[in-house]
């Protein structure tokens, strides 16, 4: 009985205790996790650090609930907070993405045809606006390729989103130069909020919105802890800051000083900001730069390595798987759902004619899927002119951010900041050893929209060894372009004759007059022109004797042309090709023979790990008449028989070939993206002449009806923001021998 009684008395107890115990555990509460909040620092490509911190964190079950970032740190962390994995936010950094993204100039292919005249003309030129008297553009980098890559990232949400709406609460900081102040984007236009944080001053163009100006949030703010306390209200901050490395003490030169200068007044900044933070996660970059793009995933590996130095105070915040699959589940159902189909668009710009015929053109883009790359190639049409800054917002006013959604898109045309009109100048020179030197300063006048949207007037002058001045009024009729084209030129320069690689004389050509031309251009590759155009000329000798007359004469010429570039580039091109046909009638003079004429020019490109092969074919015809020394074609000098001596042959009728191979022994760093190459060429020409009688009784300006000239060249080829420089030697038959140098325009 006793031990029955005890067992009793213990199970008494026993369910006692278990009752006090449930009692207990449903009157406390549980315990809830403390937000985290992560603040992603400036540093333009050391920023990139920052995928490998993301990477480290969702390995190891790490939650973020608010994300605040300045500059580069906007970027990445305006991707994440959207629903891009670090996965996917690496392949974005990609070389093949970044180089469309960081651009000096913009992509040679996506011009119009007469915008990759202009870059043929003079490449890598430097563009001077007159808006409001001389200036130049306000940031080193374009931003097409930037403005294009945020809006294809964040299509899916509007122009008035809540960014506490995003798969994670998002802020990013900009600075006003307006009023001088710090500004925090929190909601409104994502792609606009973050292309306002990451606008480097004297890097990318600011941003222009509502009468402010503004750059980089780095300048005031480069470590937006601050932001998670007061405005995500987070309770844990994690901060990924990059080192701050003290100055050298022989760095005291004058851009030295100024450079450290705008660094210290960031320090400041950020070492206050570092106070805010309970981690602090310092990426060591070491010899990396700001500008190392290309090293993306270095630079990754670096952040999580940071962040893995950091872990014994990490893993306090760690999750539980249950608790981790909870997190990303709640963070998927956020994220925005793809629009469907553009329900409408609209244009806004200042002047109501191009207004008219911009949505006209863009009208066939509603009913289209709502896809960026849809988009773009429509607004590519717009920036191939260079004129206006085209760039879109997207806005969802009848769906929400999860469901069936119809895009409204606004496209805003807005006049670049200081043109037109424009002054675009350039440089091109060659010289050969035993030679004159060619060089000249190449000026180019543009005013687009001149009398009429598509229409523009341009102007060209080249200063030097030459004297030219051409002016032309391009005026479109209609908007599948068809046009005319009055157009009017004066042209003083030297000519030498030659006999036997022996400088007989020197010349003077000078001609004046002017045309019109009608013609059709399309698909921004291909322009066909039908004209006439006249010239009253002089042809008269300086020094010397070649046993020629001197004449003064007016020519006539009608003549048909076709024009078709479909290269990647104005110099040294990596694939594609490149065209040109005419024929028409030449008459010169009343005493010349008058001609058919037929010329032709042929390029081709391709590249294959870097090294490019390129081959061009050119010729032309006046059938063997015995035309005008003047107006008779030449060949020689560099890239037209580079052994012989510049124009040393001229004829009626001739053909030219070159196949050029080009290996790559060294790359700029991105943005500039440019080649250092080893060039070899294998060059042939034949030159065919009447055989007309001097003076003299012989014909010292071509001493044989035909002939064929080769020659091999070689040597070094550089591409420079200055055009392509190119030097090296060429040997040829007849004992030609020639050293050459270049600059501007090469092959």
């Amino acid at each position: 009985m006793r031990t029955r009684s005890t067992l009793a008395a213990l199970l008494a107890a026993v369910l006692c205790t278990t009752s006090l115990s449930s009692q207990t555990a449903a009157s406390t509460p549980r315990t809830e996790r403390k937000k985290i909040g992560l603040a992603l620092g400036g540093g333009g490509a050391l920023g990139l650090t920052e995928i490998g911190v993301l990477r480290w964190l969702e390995e190891h079950h790490i939650p973020v609930d608010g994300i605040a970032g300045a500059s580069m740190g906007a970027l990445v962390g305006g991707l994440y907070a959207t629903g891009h994995t670090p996965d996917e936010i690496q392949k974005l950094t990609s070389d093949e993405v970044l180089a469309k993204v960081f651009r000096i100039s913009n992509d040679f292919s996506a011009l119009n045809y007469r915008r990759r005249e202009d870059r043929r003309s003079a490449p890598n030129y430097m563009t001077i606006g007159l808006k409001h008297g001389i200036s130049i553009r306000n940031g080193l980098l374009v931003d097409a390729g930037l403005n294009a890559f945020l809006s294809a990232q964040f299509l899916s949400y509007g122009d008035k989103t809540s960014f506490d709406q995003l798969s994670i609460p998002f802020r990013c900081t900009a600075t006003d130069i307006t009023e001088g102040k710090p500004v925090l984007f929190a909601r409104g236009s994502l792609p606009e909020s973050i292309r306002a944080s990451i606008s480097l001053p004297g890097i990318f163009p600011p941003v222009e919105r509502d009468g402010h100006t503004y750059v980089d949030g780095g300048v005031l703010e480069n470590l937006p802890t601050q932001t998670l306390k007061s405005d995500l209200h987070d309770d844990v901050i994690l901060a990924v800051s990059m080192p701050l490395v003290k100055l050298a003490p022989n760095n005291t030169s004058l851009l030295g000083t100024l450079q450290r200068s705008f660094s210290v007044a960031i320090w400041g900044n950020e070492l206050q900001s570092r106070r805010l933070a309970d981690v602090v996660i310092e990426p060591q970059t070491g010899n990396m730069t700001t500008m190392d793009y290309a090293r993306a995933e270095d630079l990754a590996k670096l952040g999580y390595d940071a962040t893995e130095a950091q872990k014994a105070k990490l893993m306090a915040y760690a999750v539980s798987d249950a608790e981790w699959a909870a997190y990303l589940a709640n963070r998927t159902s956020r994220t925005a759902d793809k629009p469907r189909n553009i329900a409408s668009i609209k244009v806004e710009t200042e002047n109501h004619e191009v207004k008219e015929a911009v949505e006209h053109k863009l009208q066939k883009l509603v009913g289209q899927p709502a896809e960026a790359i849809v988009i773009d190639k429509r607004l590519d049409e717009l920036r191939a002119d260079e004129r206006y800054e085209a760039t879109y917002q997207v806005s969802y006013p009848k769906g929400p951010i999860r469901g069936v959604r119809d895009a409204e898109i606004t496209v805003k045309l807005a006049d670049k900041e200081n043109g037109p009109p424009f002054i675009l100048i350039g440089i091109n020179g060659q010289a050969q050893s035993g030679q004159t030197p060619r060089f000249t300063l190449d000026l180019t006048y543009l005013h687009q929209d001149f009398g009429r949207y598509g229409s523009e007037l341009r102007g060209s002058a080249h200063l030097g060894w030459l004297q030219q001045f051409d002016l032309e009024y391009y005026r479109l009729l209609n908007a599948r372009g068809i046009f005319i084209a009055p157009h009017g030129e004066f042209t003083r320069r030297p000519y030498f004759i030659y006999h036997d690689q022996n400088r007989l004389s020197e010349r003077l050509w000078q001609q004046g007059g002017g045309g019109v031309d009608v013609g059709y251009t399309y698909n921004h590759n291909t322009e066909v022109r039908a004209g006439w155009q006249a010239w009253s000329q002089r042809w008269v000798t300086k020094t010397g004797n070649d046993g020629q007359g001197d004449s003064s004469q007016v020519a006539h010429l009608f003549d048909v042309r076709y024009a078709h570039d479909a290269q990647d580039r104005a110099e040294v091109a990596q694939r594609g090709f490149h065209y040109n046909f005419g024929a028409g009638y030449l008459k010169a003079g009343e005493q010349a023979a008058a001609a058919p004429r037929i010329v032709g020019k042929f390029q081709f490109a391709h590249t294959i790990g870097g090294n490019s092969f390129l081959a061009a074919a050119e010729g032309g015809t006046l059938f063997n008449r015995d035309v005008a020394q003047p107006y008779r074609f030449t060949l020689g000098g560099p890239g037209r028989l580079s052994a012989s001596a510049f124009e040393e042959y001229r004829g009626t009728d001739y053909f030219y070939l070159r196949e050029a191979y080009l290996r790559r022994i060294a790359k700029l760093p991105d943005p500039l993206g440019q080649n250092i190459y080893l060039a070899i060429a294998y060059e042939a020409g034949q030159m065919r002449a009447p055989r007309s009688i001097g003076v003299t009784g012989t014909d010292y300006a071509q001493p044989a009806s035909s002939f064929l000239r080769q020659d091999v060249m070689f040597g070094v080829l550089a591409e420079t923001p200055f055009g392509v420089i190119s030097f090296g030697p060429a040997l040829g038959d007849a004992g030609r021998r020639k050293l050459s140098f270049t600059i501007g325009r090469s092959f």
